[in-house]
This record gives structure tokens, sequence and C-alpha cells, in this order.
């Protein structure tokens, strides 16, 4: 009922996955719960999470989730990286102890990818 309460009253649900065959089903799962429900309003958004391009079965399902449907998949994805998991140490956001780092970068150019997918204004400053 929480989620259903959630995909409800949300505009927009973002989808974090890894690039595995078991994080798609679960994708393939919500898209078909989201177009059952008569209840659930939210659009979906996913992208990729702890990518490691080093790894084929990465490179490939990321390449294959964004070609199926360009329009529910960002193009950007959020790589594996240990300063990412250094967040959590640090309890700082990663723009604070590493803004010049590749991932930085790789949550900037998502948001940017997320606010033209949705038209979300740019945050205030």
């Amino acid at each position: 009922m929480l989620s259903e309460s959630l995909f409800s009253l949300a505009d927009y649900v973002f989808m974090p996955m890894l690039p595995t065959e078991l994080s798609r089903r679960a994708f393939q799962q919500v898209q078909e719960h989201m177009e059952a429900s008569k209840y659930a309003t939210a659009e979906v958004v996913a992208f990729y999470n702890l990518v490691d391009r080093r790894k084929t079965l990465h490179r490939t399902n990321v390449l294959r989730g964004y070609a199926a449907q360009p329009e529910l998949f960002c193009e950007a994805s959020i790589p594996a990286r240990t300063d990412i998991e250094r967040m959590a140490l640090e309890m700082k956001p990663l723009l604070e102890y590493a803004p010049d780092s590749d991932s930085a970068a790789a949550y900037g150019a998502l948001w940017r990818e997320i606010r033209r997918k949705t038209a979300m204004p740019a945050p205030r400053s």
C-alpha cells in the first residue's frame, strides 16, 4: 500500500538499477505494476548505478536498456567508484570532497538529463 500511495502521489519515480538481468526484471515488474494500477500516475525514469565499464555485461546492459526505451532510461549512468562509496564515511556530499572527480561529473550529467526528461526547473541558488 505504501508503494501504491507513492506511485499515485509522485510525479516521477527515479529508479536506480544495477546493470544486471535481475535488476532489469525488477524494472519490468515495476512497469507492469504501474500499467496495471488504476492509481499509479507517476512516470518512471530509470538510470544505471554502480556501472563498471570494464565489464562487458555492464556495458551491454546499459546500452541495451537505453536503446530499448530511451524515453524511460537515462543515457547517463553512475560509475562504481570508491569516491562515491566514501560519501558514507565522509558524511558529506560527493561535491564537497571530490568536486572534480569523474563521479561528480557523472552525477551532474545524470541530473541534467533528468531535468530534460522531466522538465524540472533548475534549483534556486
